[in-house]
């Protein structure tokens, strides 16, 4: 998706955990590859279980960046294992970074369109779903995670925020990105 967003010349925030050699040398190749005339590429240090890192990288793109977000694609996710006796700190993180912060992430988004009075342009939100509801086990809070994200596709219409974000669920990121590229 970074690929074809630099080839049609969007400004891209990309977040990353591990803000270190290889990494700033994959991006900076990859904006090598597909940087077209305008675009952009910007990579963020985010580590998407922190609720301060959160509210940063949105202070960041409207007060310091001055750019409005047109698309979400919130795609964290960190492995996990354990079943229903064994819940531990690490599933705790992984359901903040998976939806919590995603839903404080979207939060934040709304108030800075709202602050800023921008009711004509929703960010598209790609919400990273799955067909995995408990199916396989062993896997912590992931499904309950992913359950959770789908009840923001009924929020959208409910609550009072749909001027400023659209909201789709992706269950098959693969089969997606094969459409768009």
């Amino acid at each position: 998706m970074v690929k074809s967003l630099l080839e049609g010349g969007a400004t891209v925030i990309a977040t990353t955990s591990r803000l270190n050699a290889d990494a700033t040398d994959m991006y900076q190749s990859l904006y090598g590859a597909y940087g077209a005339r305008d675009s952009k590429l910007i990579l963020f240090p985010f580590n998407m279980a922190s609720r301060t890192d959160v509210h940063d990288l949105i202070h960041h793109v409207y007060s310091v960046l001055q750019v409005d977000v047109d698309y979400v694609i919130p795609f964290a996710a960190a492995p996990q294992l354990g079943n229903i006796t064994d819940i531990g700190d690490r599933a705790e993180l992984c359901t903040r970074m998976m939806l919590t912060n995603v839903v404080r992430l979207l939060g934040e988004l709304v108030l800075r369109k709202s602050e800023r009075c921008i009711y004509t342009r929703p960010a598209l939100v790609l919400l990273p779903l799955s067909p995995n509801h408990g199916i396989m086990g062993g896997d912590g809070l992931y499904g309950e995670a992913k359950r959770g994200l789908e009840a923001l596709l009924n929020k959208w219409s409910s609550e009072d925020w749909s001027d400023f974000l659209s909201i789709t669920g992706i269950i098959d990121m693969y089969e997606l990105l094969l459409q768009v590229l």
